[in-house]
């Protein structure tokens, strides 16, 4: 995808969309508390914490009406456009893949959630948030 204002919209620079890291850039924006130690995520994180002043999240409305955040930077997440919305999919349903794998899951089991998540796209971007002072809470981010 081509750049917006400065931004590179074009999908994960990695060969996965990394956990706690901008879907775009890779930049990371959540404190990293744990890293996976071996296999094919070796070296990225594996559990965040809390919220980096340069991350937040945007909330896509999907086409069963439901709701799905995805962390972006505060410079990657104002350029996002409907254009762009079958990339980020893609991109979360590849981890999500990969997650139900390392998670032990059945063959079964992965190809019934990967075909639920096959059904649904995102048709909107709803808003950007993220973590206020009070811990758990989410704001509007008005930032960017």
């Amino acid at each position: 995808m081509p750049e917006v204002n400065g931004a590179h919209i074009h999908g994960p620079p990695y060969p996965l969309k990394r956990n706690g890291s901008c879907l775009c850039c890779g930049t990371p924006v959540y404190r990293v508390i744990e890293v996976w130690q071996d296999g094919p995520l070796e070296g990225t994180p594996r559990r965040v914490g809390k919220q980096l002043d340069v991350g937040t999240q945007v909330t896509f409305q999907m086409s069963d009406g439901s709701e799905a955040d995805v962390s972006f930077c505060i410079d990657c997440a104002p350029a996002v456009r409907p254009a762009h919305y079958r990339t980020i999919w893609e991109a979360c349903l590849d981890r999500e893949a990969l997650g139900l794998r390392l998670a032990g899951r059945s063959a079964n089991e992965r190809t019934a959630a990967m075909a639920r998540g096959l059904k649904l796209f995102p048709v909107a971007r709803v808003r950007r948030r993220r973590e206020s002072e009070e811990p758990g809470m989410l704001m509007v981010d008005r930032r960017g």
